[in-house]
């Protein structure tokens, strides 16, 4: 970078444009595949400002729903889905554009669980060509090697939903495919099997989940009696049962959501009558309370679940 001691110029400081600083990005929403025309589409969400979601952000090469979302504070990263499939692809925050395929998963899945922190992604259990599976794996954002084996789950299940901060990931797990209020967790830093953590307020599968650096929530999904609109939390560093956290604007499942420091957005969504749902919600992790209209979603990315964020290292 040039020595911008003393007076410069205008025209000076031009001819170095390319030495400055580049602006810090907002909190970006990057949310990647999903049911119908979403499919092969990445598209983007500022968290800090209200509105709604670009669908000209990116495309994938391969259309993909049933798949899982995180990101590293630069790259927004899109697992497995429908197939099943090993794929993971990755697009840059700064650019967008085409995502590039990066790496695979080392066993080849959809209806998984994904979430990570600033260094790696995982993913949790999902659904092989044949059964459930129980497997926990992880891969680094840093280099493009393949999948590798982290642990195991509580059981073998897929509709599993999760969230992270940069120590752990906490997330939802169905049993046997069958609606359940288990919570387990892992600590991302050391590979191993899953701690239980506590129990939702209901059981219920297809859940929306997002987190803070203190806060994991669990938004809406599907219960024995419908869609539900409810958010739980739980403190994420401390076991133990889930607390009512707020409402949901409209009841649904099957949807991603996203993180800044401050705020989670609940975005899109699918109900069991079959409509999907365009909403975006927003909460502040900091105070309990009913979610507000955040904007529209311009693209679904109804069963998708996880959700990519810029601002992943800070969150962390």
């Amino acid at each position: 970078m040039p020595n911008y001691q003393g007076v410069w110029s205008l025209s000076t400081q031009m001819q170095n444009v390319s030495g400055w600083p580049s602006p810090p990005l907002p909190p970006l929403g990057v949310f990647m595949g999903g049911a119908g025309s979403a499919g092969n589409v990445a598209s983007s969400l500022n968290i800090s400002s209200l509105g709604n979601s670009d669908n000209t952000f990116g495309t994938i090469g391969t259309s993909k729903e049933q798949c899982s979302t995180t990101g590293s504070a630069t790259h927004a990263f899109r697992m497995g889905g429908d197939g099943p499939s090993n794929e993971i692809y990755r697009i840059a925050y700064a650019s967008g554009g085409s995502a590039t395929d990066y790496a695979n998963l080392s066993v080849a899945t959809r209806l998984h669980g994904g979430f990570g922190n600033s260094t790696r992604g995982f993913t949790l259990g999902g659904y092989t060509s044949s059964a459930g599976v129980n497997t926990i794996l992880t891969f680094l954002y840093s280099s493009t090697g393949d999948s590798t084996d982290f642990g195991d789950m509580g059981s073998s299940t897929y509709y599993v939903t999760g969230s992270s901060n940069s120590t752990r990931g906490v997330y939802s797990r169905p049993t046997s495919n069958s609606r359940s209020n288990v919570i387990e967790y892992i600590t991302l830093g050391s590979s191993g099997s899953s701690s239980d953590f506590g129990d939702l307020t209901s059981s219920r599968f297809r859940i929306l989940c997002t987190a803070s650096a203190t806060r994991a929530l669990f938004g809406g999904g599907d219960t024995s009696s419908g869609d539900q609109n409810t958010i739980d939390y739980v403190t994420i560093a401390s076991t133990g049962n889930a607390t009512d956290f707020g409402d949901l604007t409209v009841a649904r499942n099957r949807a991603p959501a996203a993180a800044s420091t401050t705020r989670g957005v609940f975005c899109g969504g699918y109900n069991t009558s079959g409509t999907g749902r365009n909403t975006i919600d927003y909460v502040t992790f900091a105070s309990t309370g009913n979610a507000a209209d955040f904007g529209d979603m311009s693209t679904n990315h109804y069963e998708s679940t996880g959700g990519a964020s810029s601002a992943s290292a800070a969150v962390s």
